[in-house]
């Protein structure tokens, strides 16, 4: 409905008074409770409230209009919510600096970012956009001529080469050899840059295109969270300060788990 979010209207807590061009939204900490799993292992349980507020007034029209984009986009954070992306409790991450294609097992990187994205064979990596995700990623050996540092190389051909292939061309894919040419035309990085990239392999193929239009990053996940859900969304109107919004309730809950080593220390020592 062309009404658009700004990054500086996305903020921390639920604010008595809420400053914000149109649409404003305010993610606020409800509940934390923990529970044993196994007697090494517990469970935490965070609850988020997302609050959606969108300014009111106006002709009947305009009443009406503000209600749909409310409703929209509190359906957007929703199937977000629900969809293969989670709510990241700590992680590093390095954005792509040529497109991922499907089918390959590799991502470029800036290669100043390399040193902190050594060979690791356990199961926390993951390749990300704003659209999906791989998930439970390694980081493996690429070979003498794979792992060093590609210099001067530039962006992929254009995103719009994805979306821009004409059904004859399509049809022609069809052949091993033209499907082979068409993967490596995306999937090489052409040479006309100036940043060095560097290479990294995974231990398992991209399932879909990663592109740099749509943020895509290398993640390594820190803290794990292995269930998350949305619970349910609240529909109102509310006053915040002088103003009238229409408003949206999110409310939010993810499960982390968390190891406990025996022995603990104790105030008489080990136990």
């Amino acid at each position: 409905m062309n009404s658009i979010l700004f990054p500086k209207d996305i903020i921390y807590g639920d604010r008595e008074v809420m400053t914000f061009d149109y649409i404003g939204i305010g993610v606020n900490s409800e509940r934390f409770t923990s529970e044993w799993l196994a007697l090494r292992l517990m469970s935490d349980e965070y609850r988020l409230g997302i609050m959606l507020y969108v300014k009111s007034g106006g002709t009947p029209e305009q009443e009406e209009l503000n209600l749909r984009i409310r409703d929209a986009y509190a359906n957007a954070i929703y199937n977000l919510l629900m969809g293969n992306i989670h709510l990241d409790v700590a992680l590093d991450e390095t954005p792509l600096k040529v497109n991922a294609i499907s089918g390959t097992n590799y991502v470029y990187i800036n290669a100043n970012d390399a040193a902190n994205w050594p060979i690791d064979p356990c199961y926390r990596y993951s390749v990300q956009d704003n659209f999906g995700t791989n998930q439970d990623l390694g980081i493996i050996e690429c070979g003498a001529s794979s792992s060093s540092s590609l210099s001067s190389l530039s962006s992929l051909t254009s995103e719009s080469s994805l979306s821009s292939i004409s059904p004859s061309s399509q049809s022609s894919l069809s052949s091993g050899s033209s499907a082979t040419e068409f993967s490596s035309s995306l999937s090489s990085p052409s040479s006309s840059g100036d940043d060095p990239y560097t290479k990294i392999c995974l231990s398992a193929n991209l399932n879909r295109n990663y592109l740099l239009k749509d943020k895509a990053v290398l993640q390594r996940v820190k803290r794990y969270i292995y269930n998350s859900q949305v619970a349910d969304i609240e529909y109102g109107v509310t006053n915040k300060g002088s103003a009238i919004l229409k408003a949206a309730k999110i409310s939010w809950w993810g499960k982390e788990s968390r190891p406990f080593e025996f022995p603990q220390v104790g105030r008489g020592g080990n136990i």
